[in-house]
Protein backbone atom coordinates (compact mmCIF):
# COMPACT_ATOMS: atom_id res chain seq x y z
CA UNK A 1 0.00 0.00 0.00
CA UNK A 2 1.46 3.74 -1.00
CA UNK A 3 1.00 6.38 1.21
CA UNK A 4 0.65 9.89 0.05
CA UNK A 5 0.87 13.14 2.51
CA UNK A 6 -0.01 16.82 1.95
CA UNK A 7 0.31 19.64 4.62
CA UNK A 8 -2.19 22.51 4.41
CA UNK A 9 -2.95 25.81 6.16
CA UNK A 10 -6.12 23.77 7.80
CA UNK A 11 -4.61 20.50 8.54
CA UNK A 12 -2.79 17.77 7.48
CA UNK A 13 -4.44 15.11 4.60
CA UNK A 14 -3.06 11.21 4.13
CA UNK A 15 -3.64 9.03 1.81
CA UNK A 16 -3.57 5.51 1.58
CA UNK A 17 -3.59 3.76 -2.40
CA UNK A 18 -4.94 0.55 -2.26
CA UNK A 19 -4.72 0.11 -6.14
CA UNK A 20 -4.09 2.41 -9.28
CA UNK A 21 -4.46 1.29 -12.47
CA UNK A 22 -1.99 4.38 -13.35
CA UNK A 23 0.65 5.89 -10.83
CA UNK A 24 -1.27 8.10 -8.68
CA UNK A 25 1.29 11.12 -9.70
CA UNK A 26 -0.66 10.90 -13.67
CA UNK A 27 -3.79 11.19 -12.05
CA UNK A 28 -3.34 13.81 -9.71
CA UNK A 29 -2.03 16.97 -7.54
CA UNK A 30 -3.01 18.45 -4.68
CA UNK A 31 -4.57 21.88 -4.10
CA UNK A 32 -6.28 23.71 -1.18
CA UNK A 33 -9.79 24.61 -1.88
CA UNK A 34 -11.29 28.10 -1.25
CA UNK A 35 -14.32 26.38 0.78
CA UNK A 36 -15.35 26.37 4.71
CA UNK A 37 -16.76 22.66 4.00
CA UNK A 38 -13.53 20.94 2.66
CA UNK A 39 -10.33 22.58 2.50
CA UNK A 40 -8.73 19.69 0.38
CA UNK A 41 -8.82 18.75 -2.87
CA UNK A 42 -7.47 16.28 -5.80
CA UNK A 43 -6.89 18.11 -8.95
CA UNK A 44 -6.81 15.72 -11.36
CA UNK A 45 -4.34 15.50 -14.55
CA UNK A 46 -6.88 14.19 -16.60
CA UNK A 47 -9.99 15.46 -16.72
CA UNK A 48 -9.24 18.90 -18.73
CA UNK A 49 -10.37 21.27 -16.33
CA UNK A 50 -7.95 23.07 -13.74
CA UNK A 51 -4.90 21.64 -15.74
CA UNK A 52 -4.87 21.74 -19.36
CA UNK A 53 -4.30 18.14 -20.82
CA UNK A 54 -4.31 16.74 -24.21
CA UNK A 55 -7.25 15.33 -25.51
CA UNK A 56 -5.78 11.93 -26.36
CA UNK A 57 -5.12 11.12 -22.47
CA UNK A 58 -8.76 12.37 -21.58
CA UNK A 59 -9.62 9.62 -24.27
CA UNK A 60 -7.69 6.77 -22.59
CA UNK A 61 -9.34 7.81 -19.44
CA UNK A 62 -12.90 7.70 -20.92
CA UNK A 63 -11.96 4.34 -22.41
CA UNK A 64 -10.27 2.85 -19.22
CA UNK A 65 -13.41 3.57 -17.36
CA UNK A 66 -16.16 2.18 -20.08
CA UNK A 67 -14.11 -1.19 -20.21
CA UNK A 68 -14.85 -1.79 -16.60
CA UNK A 69 -18.39 -1.04 -16.62
CA UNK A 70 -21.12 -3.87 -17.13
CA UNK A 71 -24.04 -3.19 -19.48
CA UNK A 72 -27.03 -5.63 -18.57
CA UNK A 73 -29.38 -6.38 -21.79
CA UNK A 74 -32.55 -6.30 -19.89
CA UNK A 75 -32.38 -2.28 -18.69
CA UNK A 76 -31.94 0.75 -20.16
CA UNK A 77 -28.72 2.59 -18.95
CA UNK A 78 -28.85 6.11 -17.81
CA UNK A 79 -25.57 7.64 -18.04
CA UNK A 80 -25.26 10.88 -16.06
CA UNK A 81 -22.11 13.34 -15.72
CA UNK A 82 -21.69 15.49 -12.78
CA UNK A 83 -21.15 19.60 -13.41
CA UNK A 84 -19.75 21.12 -13.91
CA UNK A 85 -16.48 19.08 -13.55
CA UNK A 86 -17.34 15.78 -14.96
CA UNK A 87 -19.42 16.80 -17.92
CA UNK A 88 -16.88 15.89 -20.08
CA UNK A 89 -16.02 13.02 -18.49
CA UNK A 90 -19.37 11.74 -18.61
CA UNK A 91 -19.84 12.48 -22.14
CA UNK A 92 -16.58 10.85 -22.91
CA UNK A 93 -17.56 7.65 -21.21
CA UNK A 94 -21.00 7.57 -22.80
CA UNK A 95 -19.18 7.75 -25.86
CA UNK A 96 -17.18 4.46 -25.28
CA UNK A 97 -20.12 2.59 -24.02
CA UNK A 98 -21.91 3.38 -26.98
CA UNK A 99 -21.71 0.56 -29.44
CA UNK A 100 -22.51 -1.59 -25.87
CA UNK A 101 -25.15 0.08 -25.39
CA UNK A 102 -27.32 1.48 -28.22
CA UNK A 103 -30.41 2.45 -26.30
CA UNK A 104 -28.41 4.40 -23.56
CA UNK A 105 -28.97 7.90 -22.94
CA UNK A 106 -26.44 10.56 -22.01
CA UNK A 107 -27.98 13.20 -19.30
CA UNK A 108 -25.58 16.06 -17.65
CA UNK A 109 -26.68 17.36 -14.15
CA UNK A 110 -26.52 21.48 -14.68
CA UNK A 111 -26.42 24.61 -12.14
CA UNK A 112 -28.68 26.46 -14.87
CA UNK A 113 -32.20 27.12 -14.51
CA UNK A 114 -34.49 27.02 -17.80
CA UNK A 115 -37.55 27.07 -18.77
CA UNK A 116 -37.77 23.43 -19.43
CA UNK A 117 -39.63 20.06 -17.35
CA UNK A 118 -37.58 18.91 -14.54
CA UNK A 119 -36.76 15.76 -13.94
CA UNK A 120 -34.88 15.87 -10.65
CA UNK A 121 -33.01 17.95 -8.38
CA UNK A 122 -30.28 16.91 -5.56
CA UNK A 123 -27.35 18.04 -3.82
CA UNK A 124 -23.72 18.14 -3.62
CA UNK A 125 -22.97 18.82 0.13
CA UNK A 126 -19.39 19.60 0.40
CA UNK A 127 -19.87 22.05 -2.77
CA UNK A 128 -18.74 25.46 -3.72
CA UNK A 129 -22.32 25.25 -5.71
CA UNK A 130 -23.86 22.55 -4.43
CA UNK A 131 -27.36 22.52 -6.00
CA UNK A 132 -28.14 20.11 -9.16
CA UNK A 133 -30.71 19.98 -12.00
CA UNK A 134 -31.47 16.99 -14.18
CA UNK A 135 -33.61 17.78 -16.73
CA UNK A 136 -36.13 15.54 -18.39
CA UNK A 137 -34.50 14.04 -21.83
CA UNK A 138 -36.33 15.44 -25.05
CA UNK A 139 -35.23 12.44 -26.77
CA UNK A 140 -36.26 9.47 -25.04
CA UNK A 141 -38.95 8.11 -22.52
CA UNK A 142 -36.93 7.39 -18.75
CA UNK A 143 -39.05 4.18 -16.80
CA UNK A 144 -41.17 2.43 -19.11
CA UNK A 145 -38.07 0.07 -18.38
CA UNK A 146 -35.88 -1.09 -15.32
CA UNK A 147 -33.25 1.62 -15.66
CA UNK A 148 -29.74 1.22 -14.91
CA UNK A 149 -27.60 4.10 -13.79
CA UNK A 150 -23.89 4.77 -14.59
CA UNK A 151 -23.37 7.95 -12.59
CA UNK A 152 -19.81 10.26 -13.57
CA UNK A 153 -17.85 11.87 -11.34
CA UNK A 154 -14.26 12.75 -10.90
CA UNK A 155 -13.93 11.47 -7.37
CA UNK A 156 -15.85 9.92 -4.72
CA UNK A 157 -15.08 11.04 -1.02
CA UNK A 158 -18.41 10.03 0.98
CA UNK A 159 -20.68 8.68 -1.64
CA UNK A 160 -23.22 10.96 -0.84
CA UNK A 161 -23.69 12.95 -4.02
CA UNK A 162 -24.10 9.94 -5.83
CA UNK A 163 -26.60 8.59 -3.11
CA UNK A 164 -28.49 11.58 -3.42
CA UNK A 165 -29.13 11.45 -7.38
CA UNK A 166 -30.39 8.31 -6.75
CA UNK A 167 -32.72 9.31 -4.40
CA UNK A 168 -33.85 12.01 -6.41
CA UNK A 169 -33.98 10.03 -9.63
CA UNK A 170 -36.38 7.01 -7.35
CA UNK A 171 -38.82 10.13 -5.98
CA UNK A 172 -39.16 11.15 -10.23
CA UNK A 173 -40.78 7.66 -10.78
CA UNK A 174 -37.63 6.52 -12.48
CA UNK A 175 -37.71 2.51 -11.83
CA UNK A 176 -33.61 2.10 -10.70
CA UNK A 177 -32.76 -1.38 -10.65
CA UNK A 178 -28.68 -1.06 -11.22
CA UNK A 179 -26.35 1.89 -10.27
CA UNK A 180 -22.62 2.04 -11.26
CA UNK A 181 -20.95 4.52 -9.65
CA UNK A 182 -17.82 5.67 -12.14
CA UNK A 183 -15.37 7.71 -10.68
CA UNK A 184 -11.56 8.43 -11.55
CA UNK A 185 -10.52 8.31 -7.56
CA UNK A 186 -12.64 6.19 -5.49
CA UNK A 187 -11.67 7.72 -1.81
CA UNK A 188 -15.13 6.11 -0.14
CA UNK A 189 -15.00 4.53 3.10
CA UNK A 190 -15.82 0.56 2.89
CA UNK A 191 -19.20 1.13 4.64
CA UNK A 192 -20.15 3.31 1.76
CA UNK A 193 -20.15 0.49 -0.99
CA UNK A 194 -21.57 -2.25 1.62
CA UNK A 195 -24.36 -0.09 2.56
CA UNK A 196 -25.55 1.63 -0.61
CA UNK A 197 -29.42 0.70 -1.20
CA UNK A 198 -29.27 0.12 -5.35
CA UNK A 199 -27.29 -3.44 -6.61
CA UNK A 200 -24.23 -2.35 -8.64
CA UNK A 201 -20.28 -1.51 -8.40
CA UNK A 202 -18.35 1.43 -8.58
CA UNK A 203 -15.78 1.59 -11.13
CA UNK A 204 -12.74 3.68 -11.08
CA UNK A 205 -8.82 4.06 -11.34
CA UNK A 206 -7.77 4.53 -8.11
CA UNK A 207 -8.73 3.12 -4.89
CA UNK A 208 -8.05 4.59 -1.30
CA UNK A 209 -8.95 6.04 1.92
CA UNK A 210 -8.18 9.56 3.47
CA UNK A 211 -7.89 10.73 6.97
CA UNK A 212 -7.99 14.50 7.32
CA UNK A 213 -6.32 15.63 11.04
CA UNK A 214 -7.56 19.71 11.21
CA UNK A 215 -5.19 22.25 12.42
CA UNK A 216 -5.86 23.47 15.94
CA UNK A 217 -7.08 27.32 16.03
CA UNK A 218 -7.30 27.64 11.88
CA UNK A 219 -10.10 29.41 10.78
CA UNK A 220 -11.75 28.10 7.77
CA UNK A 221 -11.97 30.25 4.41
CA UNK A 222 -15.42 31.27 3.81
CA UNK A 223 -16.81 31.03 0.16
CA UNK A 224 -16.64 33.84 -2.43
CA UNK A 225 -19.81 35.62 -2.49
CA UNK A 226 -22.31 35.04 -5.22
CA UNK A 227 -22.03 31.46 -5.66
CA UNK A 228 -25.82 30.56 -6.88
CA UNK A 229 -28.07 28.67 -9.17
CA UNK A 230 -30.21 30.30 -11.38
CA UNK A 231 -30.50 31.84 -15.14
CA UNK A 232 -28.00 34.25 -16.29
CA UNK A 233 -28.99 37.27 -18.28
CA UNK A 234 -26.95 36.22 -21.33
CA UNK A 235 -28.68 34.53 -24.00
CA UNK A 236 -27.51 30.84 -24.67
CA UNK A 237 -26.91 29.05 -27.79
CA UNK A 238 -30.12 27.17 -28.59
CA UNK A 239 -28.03 24.27 -29.88
CA UNK A 240 -28.34 21.85 -26.70
CA UNK A 241 -27.09 18.83 -28.14
CA UNK A 242 -24.52 17.67 -25.80
CA UNK A 243 -26.19 16.55 -22.66
CA UNK A 244 -28.57 18.92 -20.21
CA UNK A 245 -31.62 17.93 -22.34
CA UNK A 246 -30.12 14.44 -23.31
CA UNK A 247 -28.15 13.10 -25.68
CA UNK A 248 -28.05 9.46 -27.56
CA UNK A 249 -25.57 10.51 -30.56
CA UNK A 250 -22.34 12.45 -30.36
CA UNK A 251 -23.02 16.06 -31.77
CA UNK A 252 -20.55 16.73 -34.92
CA UNK A 253 -17.04 19.06 -34.53
CA UNK A 254 -19.03 22.15 -34.65
CA UNK A 255 -16.14 24.41 -36.11
CA UNK A 256 -14.87 22.21 -38.44
CA UNK A 257 -13.78 25.54 -40.73
CA UNK A 258 -10.65 25.49 -37.87
CA UNK A 259 -7.80 24.38 -39.60
CA UNK A 260 -4.10 24.58 -37.87
CA UNK A 261 -0.70 23.30 -39.38
CA UNK A 262 0.81 20.75 -37.82
CA UNK A 263 2.95 21.27 -34.98
CA UNK A 264 1.35 23.80 -33.96
CA UNK A 265 0.62 24.30 -29.73
CA UNK A 266 -2.53 25.35 -29.08
CA UNK A 267 -5.19 25.08 -26.42
CA UNK A 268 -8.88 24.62 -26.34
CA UNK A 269 -10.55 26.12 -23.41
CA UNK A 270 -14.55 25.47 -22.85
CA UNK A 271 -16.45 27.86 -20.51
CA UNK A 272 -18.04 26.63 -17.39
CA UNK A 273 -20.24 24.05 -17.84
CA UNK A 274 -19.68 23.96 -22.10
CA UNK A 275 -16.93 21.83 -22.65
CA UNK A 276 -17.94 18.75 -24.60
CA UNK A 277 -17.85 20.50 -27.96
CA UNK A 278 -14.78 22.28 -27.97
CA UNK A 279 -13.34 18.87 -26.82
CA UNK A 280 -14.47 17.86 -30.19
CA UNK A 281 -12.27 20.49 -31.64
CA UNK A 282 -9.38 20.36 -29.32
CA UNK A 283 -9.45 16.18 -30.14
CA UNK A 284 -9.61 16.94 -34.24
CA UNK A 285 -7.18 19.02 -34.16
CA UNK A 286 -4.51 16.94 -31.75
CA UNK A 287 -5.64 13.64 -34.63
CA UNK A 288 -4.66 15.94 -37.48
CA UNK A 289 -1.08 16.53 -35.74
CA UNK A 290 -1.27 19.45 -33.15
CA UNK A 291 0.55 19.56 -29.97
CA UNK A 292 -2.81 20.60 -27.81
CA UNK A 293 -4.01 20.82 -24.88
CA UNK A 294 -8.05 21.71 -23.33
CA UNK A 295 -8.86 23.19 -20.71
CA UNK A 296 -11.55 25.24 -19.35
CA UNK A 297 -12.78 28.01 -17.19
CA UNK A 298 -14.64 27.18 -13.95
CA UNK A 299 -16.86 28.70 -11.01
CA UNK A 300 -14.39 26.01 -8.55
CA UNK A 301 -12.68 28.15 -6.28
CA UNK A 302 -9.44 26.80 -5.25
CA UNK A 303 -6.80 28.47 -3.38
CA UNK A 304 -3.00 29.73 -5.67
CA UNK A 305 -0.11 27.25 -5.22
CA UNK A 306 0.32 23.18 -5.11
CA UNK A 307 -1.27 22.51 -8.07
CA UNK A 308 -2.50 25.88 -9.20
CA UNK A 309 0.57 27.53 -10.83
CA UNK A 310 -1.57 30.66 -11.78
CA UNK A 311 -5.56 31.56 -11.51
CA UNK A 312 -7.18 34.59 -13.21
CA UNK A 313 -10.54 35.73 -12.26
CA UNK A 314 -13.10 36.76 -14.00
CA UNK A 315 -16.91 37.41 -14.51
CA UNK A 316 -18.84 34.58 -16.18
CA UNK A 317 -19.97 34.90 -19.21
CA UNK A 318 -23.51 33.45 -18.33
CA UNK A 319 -24.30 36.89 -16.63
CA UNK A 320 -24.74 35.81 -13.33
CA UNK A 321 -22.30 37.69 -11.65
CA UNK A 322 -20.19 34.89 -10.56
CA UNK A 323 -16.78 35.08 -10.23
CA UNK A 324 -15.13 32.84 -12.71
CA UNK A 325 -11.12 31.16 -12.56
CA UNK A 326 -8.70 30.24 -15.27
CA UNK A 327 -6.07 27.84 -13.87
CA UNK A 328 -2.49 27.12 -15.03
CA UNK A 329 -2.79 28.52 -18.71
CA UNK A 330 0.20 30.99 -19.24
CA UNK A 331 -0.99 32.34 -23.42
CA UNK A 332 2.85 32.55 -23.84
CA UNK A 333 2.90 28.48 -23.81
CA UNK A 334 0.49 28.32 -27.22
CA UNK A 335 0.57 29.26 -30.82
CA UNK A 336 -3.19 29.43 -30.96
CA UNK A 337 -5.75 29.61 -28.33
CA UNK A 338 -9.32 28.62 -28.92
CA UNK A 339 -11.84 30.13 -26.42
CA UNK A 340 -15.24 28.60 -26.87
CA UNK A 341 -19.14 29.62 -25.49
CA UNK A 342 -22.23 28.78 -25.82
CA UNK A 343 -22.98 32.15 -25.21
CA UNK A 344 -21.92 35.71 -27.60
CA UNK A 345 -18.21 36.68 -27.70
CA UNK A 346 -19.53 40.02 -26.21
CA UNK A 347 -20.19 38.72 -23.10
CA UNK A 348 -16.56 37.01 -22.21
CA UNK A 349 -14.97 39.28 -19.70
CA UNK A 350 -12.37 41.70 -20.82
CA UNK A 351 -9.78 40.68 -18.57
CA UNK A 352 -10.09 36.87 -19.43
CA UNK A 353 -9.91 38.39 -23.56
CA UNK A 354 -7.22 40.45 -22.23
CA UNK A 355 -5.34 37.59 -20.58
CA UNK A 356 -5.75 35.66 -23.32
CA UNK A 357 -5.03 38.05 -25.78
CA UNK A 358 -4.53 35.71 -28.48
CA UNK A 359 -7.23 33.95 -28.06
CA UNK A 360 -9.79 33.72 -30.89
CA UNK A 361 -13.36 33.39 -29.94
CA UNK A 362 -16.00 30.51 -31.27
CA UNK A 363 -19.06 30.47 -30.45
CA UNK A 364 -21.89 27.73 -30.36
CA UNK A 365 -24.85 28.26 -32.71
CA UNK A 366 -27.73 30.90 -30.78
CA UNK A 367 -31.00 32.23 -32.19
Amino acid sequence: MQTLAQNYAAGRLELHIERADLPPQTLFDFAERQNPRRAFLFVSKVLGRHIPVSPAVMRDIHQRLADNIILPDDMQTLFVGMAETAVALGVGVFRSCCKRCPDGVYLTSTRHVFDAPVLAAFEENHSHAASHILYRPALAELGTKPIHLVAVDDEMTTGNTFLHLCESLRAAGLPLQRVTRVVIMDWSPDDVRKTFPWPGETVSLLRGSWQWFAAQGHSPTPFPPRMRQGSGKAAVADRQDWGRFGMRAMPPDPWPQIRETAGRRVLVLGTGEFVWPPFLLAERLEQEGCRVRFGATTRSPIKPGLAIRSRLEHEDNYGFGIVNYLYNVDPQDYDSIYLCCETGAETLDAALLAYLRKAVVLEYARA
